[in-house]
């Protein structure tokens, strides 16, 4: 009798088990990854239900808006399912991804040039993207990208914009100085767009009616193109410092080369930096790390990947040349640096003598100077990424920075300071204008630049604009810039 009480007991626990671990599959088979191929006016949806035999299979094709997903949506969760939606990143953006994680879906997004692709499939279509994509989320195949909130895609709208715009303004440029040298006037002076080289263009008389309006309407887009750049800079410079990343931005800046400008499109581009553990995957993400294609003993490295955001790494490249130089610490920067804290400081300074030492080093041993500017550039990646954790994590949610922003989007003017430093140096006062400095003897304003003072010595001439990734970007203290905000 005990004896057959004991098997019984085993019986029913074993039951009992049996019973659990049935249900926890059929709660596993219950997940079902769905992969969708997204275009402007479709969308192919497939999916794959969880299990290594689990069913891979064409749901249909639906319109391209939010409402037709939802339909598809609703209809695969009426079956008890738990959805893991997947898509590609595309010229659709992240609307899809918002949608659905608001909805309390889950959805990841992964980037086309991450996805295994088979060397001998030939055939593609929306179909097969969608069924591949649900095949590989299921397995676990496919790696997120980050996904950028809604307001640090705003801000890197804006710097792409003027990244166009200063786009715009080079071709301009070169169209002008095109049209000049077709018609066999040569500028003797030195080369580049200075106040003499502005001046000559502006004597220059046609001998025909045809051509002198077509040397001032080239006149005009140059001046048109500058002027819009000028416009989106003085909104980035208004919009930045209420930015949650306003801090990474200022102490990037401690950095040689690394301006205003750079500084911010390097953050509205990787985004938060804290999420690389270190700083080789940083330079693996920005693609500046060279290619392999080794085999047994045989070791192969070539050119960089160029995987990434190819944005940041044209920033990282141009700052690369500022090396090239001694290591020294300038005016501007001095300015930049006297209300950050010390360590970030001595990074700076580490940054300077490492990286002018091997720019050197490398030219010595005959290394093609582009080749040395991207070494640079992967070098400097490291110490973008040290400053950067040497942020406290408190600076990130600061309320003088959501009070500011409130205070902007009620009328009022900004006012906030987004470093205190202990150690900064307030000895000095700062004047307040470029005339007072001159007549004080003091030093120059933080806010007043090298463009600033020879368009003051001249005020009846146009000053010289660069291409937006040097120092001389700022404004005059007098100008002050209303952000448009949405």
């Amino acid at each position: 009798m005990t004896c057959l009480l004991f098997r019984r007991g085993l019986y029913e626990v074993y039951g009992l088990a049996q019973r659990h671990t049935t249900r926890r599959q059929v709660i596993a088979k219950r997940s079902t990854f769905v992969g969708l191929d997204v275009h402007k006016e479709s969308i192919a949806v497939a999916i794959a239900e969880s299990g290594r035999g689990g069913e891979v299979r064409t749901y249909g094709q639906v319109g391209g808006d939010l409402e037709a997903l939802d339909t598809v949506r609703r209809a695969l969760q009426a079956a008890g399912r738990t959805l893991h939606f997947v898509y590609e990143a595309g010229p659709c953006g992240f609307t899809i991804f918002r949608h659905l994680t608001a909805a309390g879906e889950d959805c990841a997004v992964v980037s086309p040039s991450l996805i295994p692709k088979r060397p001998g499939d030939r055939v593609k279509t929306d179909r097969r993207d969608a069924v591949m994509l649900a095949r590989l989320h299921r397995a676990g195949e496919l790696r997120p990208i980050y996904v950028p909130n809604e307001g640090d895609e705003a801000l890197r709208d804006l710097v792409r914009t003027r990244e166009d715009a200063v786009t715009v303004a080079r071709d301009a440029k070169q169209r002008l100085k095109a049209f000049v040298l077709r018609h066999g006037l040569r500028y003797r002076g030195r080369a580049g767009w200075t106040l003499p080289y502005r001046r000559w263009l502006a004597d220059l008389t046609m001998p025909e009616p045809a051509p002198q309006v077509a040397l001032q309407e080239y006149l005009a887009t140059v001046a048109e193109a500058e002027a819009r750049v000028d416009r989106l800079t003085d909104q980035l410079r208004a919009l930045v410092p209420l930015w949650r990343w306003a801090p990474v931005v200022e102490a990037l800046q401690a950095l040689r080369g690394v301006s205003f400008i750079t500084a911010t499109g390097l953050v509205a581009e990787i985004g938060d930096i804290r999420r690389f553990a270190r700083a080789p995957e940083l330079m693996a993400y920005l693609g500046l790390v060279p290619s392999e294609r080794s085999s047994g003993p045989l070791t192969r490295r070539g050119r960089i990947t160029k995987a990434g955001n190819s944005h940041a790494r044209r920033l990282l490249a141009e700052a690369a040349w500022a090396y090239r130089s001694i290591p020294r610490i300038g005016r501007q920067m001095q300015q930049r640096q006297e209300h950050l804290p010390a360590a970030i400081r001595t990074l700076a300074w580490t940054a300077q003598l490492r990286l002018c030492g091997r720019f050197r080093r490398l030219n010595s041993r005959g290394k093609p100077r582009p080749v040395i500017a991207t070494a640079i550039a992967r070098e400097l990646v490291g110490f973008v990424w040290a400053v950067a954790k040497e942020v406290p994590a408190g600076a990130y949610d600061d309320p003088a920075r959501s009070d500011a922003r409130a205070a902007s989007l009620s009328g009022g003017e900004p006012s906030m300071t987004l470093w205190t430093s202990a150690t900064a140096d307030t000895s000095v006062p700062r004047a307040k204008t470029f005339r007072d400095a001159l007549e004080s003897g003091g030093t120059q304003p933080a806010n007043i630049s090298r463009s600033t003072i020879a368009r003051s010595r001249c005020r009846a001439c146009v000053g010289s604009r660069g291409n937006g990734t040097e120092d001389d970007k700022q404004r005059p203290s007098g100008r002050r810039v209303k952000p448009i905000l949405s």
